[in-house]
Parts: C-alpha cells; structure tokens; sequence
C-alpha cells in the first residue's frame, strides 16, 4: 500500500470517527435535555400535596409528563443549546489546542525544503 492509498484510508476513517462523534453528541444533548425536563417535572411533583406517592411513581409520571406536546418543545430546545454548547468547546479545543507542530516534532519529523531534500524518498 502506497502514500497516498494510506492517506485516502485515513481520511475515510476521520470521516467515519467524525460522524460517529456527532452522532454522540446529539445523543448526549437529547439525554441532557431529558434528564433537565424530568428533573423539572419531579421538583413540580415534590410540592405539598403529593407526599404520598412514592418515588418511583413520581418519577414515572414525571417521564410520562416529559414527552407531552409542549414538554417536547422545551426539550427540543433545550437539547439544542446542549449541542451547540458541546459543539463550540469540541471546536475551540479542536481549532485552539490542535498544533501540526506538536505532533511533527513528537514523531522526530523535520523540515524539508527543495535545498535540504537528498532524495525523491525524503
């Protein structure tokens, strides 16, 4: 396998583990939004009035109560300011933290130039 079949590998696999990623974070941000809609719900449910139901039965109700029309809308919402807030601190550590630099110099690599090059295999 040459150079650029390599290349054309790895390029397929960061597509695939990009994907991947966002899949997770919309998975994460859907679960973020749940567990703030129950958790909303349950603090309703632990007003006066509702001391003797246990908690299981309020948390069951509280999930059931989660997912009626208007319930959705706030989770969707709030679902979304999840990703985008995921999202911004994957790029800025992407974007801020990633350094070619870094990794060339962690594998002993160094610069060519057109004087410095000896061969074609360099």
């Amino acid at each position: 396998m040459d150079f650029r079949e390599h290349q054309d590998r790895a390029k397929r696999n960061s597509r695939i583990i990009w994907f991947l990623y966002i899949l997770l974070l919309s998975i994460s941000s859907l679960l973020i939004g749940w567990t703030f809609i129950v958790g909303l719900n349950l603090a309703e449910l632990y007003q006066s009035g509702y001391e003797q139901y246990s908690f299981g039965q309020k948390f069951s109700a509280s999930n059931s109560h989660a997912f009626d029309s208007e319930q959705i809308q706030i989770l969707l919402s709030f679902s979304a300011i999840a990703f985008i807030v995921q999202a911004s601190t994957t790029a800025f550590g992407f974007f801020k933290k990633s350094d070619g630099h870094k990794v060339a110099v962690a594998f002993n690599a160094r610069l060519l130039d057109e004087n410095s090059a000896n061969s074609l295999a360099e």
